[in-house]
Order: structure tokens, then C-alpha cells, then sequence
């Protein structure tokens, strides 16, 4: 699911590559926390790490790892982060602040029309996972939405 950078064309991420900040995380070390404001988006160069929808009941949504770039849809929306980010070895990041992404997405327009490409598609992968869950309001929905057809 965070695994964009293939799915964008690469002049996007050479384009970016002059915004750009580097950082080493070690391992255990939080690139973001679930609630606070978003400050740009992250992408993983090298390493591994853990996206947790809640850090104190320890609910991982996934491993992501070199390819993965995160905080992409809270840093357009301008909403908070969605989840908690922490390295699970020593990782390489790119970090670009999220005023230096609006002002490159409003200087290029086909890139903007990439980045709505991209996160529908995330949003539809979302929708086809919570719609394959098996949970009791799940059920309940599946039924309804059968029973209408």
C-alpha cells in the first residue's frame, strides 16, 4: 500500500530529489507519531519500517520497506498523521516538508493528477480489505449491501 514510488514517474522523484533531506533512523526510533500534525512525507531508502495504527495496543498495519513513501495522504489533506512510524533496523530516509511539496504539486500539475491516481487506488485497496473483513458490522453491511442488489 505505501509502496508509490514505482507507481509515480520517475521525474517526479528526480524532480523532488533537490527538496530533499536525508536522515538515518535507528532502530526503535519514531520518524512520526499517529495524531500530530503532518510535516511532509517520508520515504524509505533503505531499511525497513513498522506502521502501527495504534502504538500502545501494538496494532501493525504493515512492514514497508525501500520504495515506500508515507504521509503522503495527511501531508496534502493537511490532516494529522493516521499512524505511528518507527524503524525496525537502521533505515535511510528522505524526508520533503510538506510546504515544499504543496508549492512543487502546485508548479506541476501532471504531477498533481499522478498523486490522485495514486492515493484513489489506495483508497480503493482500503475499501476491498475493510469490505473483506470479518467483523460483525462487516457482516451486517455485506448483507445489506446484498440484500439492495
Amino acid at each position: 500500500m505505501t509502496n508509490s514510488q514505482n507507481r509515480l514517474d520517475p521525474a517526479f522523484w528526480k524532480a523532488l530529489a533537490p527538496l530533499k533531506c536525508v536522515q538515518e533512523y535507528a532502530a526503535g526510533s519514531t520518524l512520526f507519531e499517529r495524531g500530530k500534525p503532518a510535516q511532509g512525507i517520508y520515504f524509505v531508502e533503505q531499511g525497513r519500517v513498522r506502521v502501527l495504527l495504534d502504538r500502545t495496543a501494538g496494532h501493525l498495519f504493515e512492514v514497508a520497506g525501500p520504495g515506500s513513501v508515507l504521509g503522503l495522504t495527511e501531508s496534502v489533506s493537511g490532516n494529522s498523521y493516521k499512524s505511528t512510524v518507527e524503524a525496525v533496523e537502521c533505515t535511510r530516509i528522505g524526508f520533503v516538508k510538506r510546504g515544499d511539496l504543496l508549492d512543487f504539486l502546485r508548479e506541476h500539475c501532471e504531477v498533481c493528477m499522478q498523486i490522485v491516481k495514486l492515493l484513489s487506488e489506495d483508497l480503493h485497496v482500503l475499501y476491498h480489505e475493510l469490505h473483506s473483513m470479518d467483523f460483525p458490522g462487516a457482516r451486517h453491511h455485506k448483507k445489506s449491501l446484498e440484500e439492495a442488489n
